[in-house]
């Protein structure tokens, strides 16, 4: 028993040091709270023009004004090959990836982030249909 709970500390500490391997998997136990609100994909879009296009592009393919100086590429959101879920989107754009991609937590709000990666989802059913 004493050793769960060490391990338990130890991994809340590593946590909310900044692991971030830990912290992205704690985030994608979350459930998306807008997920069934039909005005989320519409708010997300205009959050994703404000904050993300200038580097994802405004038709989210990558190609942003910002994209020709950054290695790597960001990512195209409407390729064929880019299938990750709403929970995957949101955590990325929470914290991060590296230097490349900056974390928006602090910046957008929760809402906004799931927002976000609902539209950028809608995008990816869109192109399977």
């Amino acid at each position: 028993m004493r050793a769960k709970r060490l391990i338990l500390v130890v991994g809340m500490v590593i946590a909310m040091a900044g692991c971030s391997h830990v912290r992205m998997g704690l985030f994608l136990l979350q459930d998306n709270p807008s997920e069934n609100d039909p005005d989320s994909v519409a708010r997300g879009r205009v959050a994703f023009a404000a904050n993300c296009a200038s580097c994802h592009g405004t038709n989210a393919d990558g190609a942003g004004a910002e994209a020709k100086d950054l290695t790597p590429k960001p990512t195209n959101f409407i390729a064929p090959s880019y299938t990750k879920t709403a929970a995957r989107i949101a955590a990325r754009i929470t914290y991060g990836k590296g230097d490349v991609m900056p974390a928006f937590d602090g910046t957008l709000t929760k809402a906004e982030i799931w927002d976000t990666a609902n539209y950028l989802r809608s995008l990816q059913k869109a192109g399977t249909e």
